[in-house]
């Protein structure tokens, strides 16, 4: 092998390199972000909260990733975790939220929404328990500082966490027995369901692109319905005031 061929196999293997390490990077963050919190959790009584971890659940047409599951006899805590640092910007009803980091502006998902989204797919599952409560929480478990979050679901930094569970810890809802047979139901999910996470990630694109072409709300599944109101066109849920939930209107 002369050294002209020696060169370009050398900065192939550094490009193959660099390219894996960009694919991988935000992954390696994201379950930096999820073991934090996983480790937080674990502070929490195990006689009281059932914690289930990365829970894949779904059907032939869609399927939802979970960060963090508590079962209790207080309600199912449903925990979305993000690694972010800098300033986080955000409203609850908003499809995008944004993340300014060293003056530059970037946009994610909006966690709220996609955390509804786990809750309505849980929902489903567990549709022999429709008296149980969810409890919806989002998670900044890296740097970042919540600059002007508006929400009504908690949007918290890791070290609230355990206080914020507690602080919604009050009513019993669910028997010990109950709280075991959905323990167990979703752990057996876990366990027999092995969907692979690139048809994991087809199915929540096609589902998100269906969901806009057919206005549906994220939230509960209801009718968008564009309305008139103060500041302008909007499109609001035809489940409203059960869903409070609203969608710009974009001509």
């Amino acid at each position: 092998m002369n050294e002209e061929t020696l060169t370009i196999l050398l900065f192939g293997i550094i490009a193959f390199f660099a390219l894996l390490l960009k694919y991988l990077k935000p992954i390696i963050k994201g379950k930096v972000g999820e073991a934090k919190v996983s480790w937080k959790l674990k502070r929490l009584s195990s006689r009281k909260y059932k914690v289930i971890n990365n829970l894949l659940i779904g059907n032939k047409s869609r399927s939802s990733q979970t960060d963090h599951i508590l079962i209790s006899s207080y309600g199912i805590f449903v925990i979305e975790t993000k690694h972010y640092k800098g300033w986080i910007f955000g409203h609850e009803n908003s499809d995008t939220w944004s993340q300014t980091l060293y003056n530059k502006k970037y946009t994610f998902r909006n966690p709220i929404l996609q955390n509804w989204g786990h809750i309505n797919t849980l929902k489903t599952l567990l549709f022999e328990f429709p008296h149980v409560p969810y409890f919806p929480i989002i998670v900044f478990s890296g740097k970042a500082k919540l600059k002007k979050i508006t929400s009504k679901v908690p949007v918290i930094t890791r070290n609230k966490l355990i206080r914020t569970i507690k602080k919604n810890s009050t009513s019993e809802y669910l028997s010990k027995e109950e709280v075991n047979q959905i323990y167990q139901k979703l752990v057996r999910l876990k366990s027999a369901r092995k969907v692979t996470k690139r048809s994991h990630v087809r199915k929540a694109k096609t589902t998100a692109r269906r969901s806009e072409k057919s206005r549906t709300c994220p939230r509960c599944g209801g009718r968008l319905i564009l309305k008139d109101g103060k500041y302008g066109m909007f499109y609001g849920c035809s489940s409203f005031p059960n869903c409070k939930y609203t969608k710009d209107y974009k001509k």
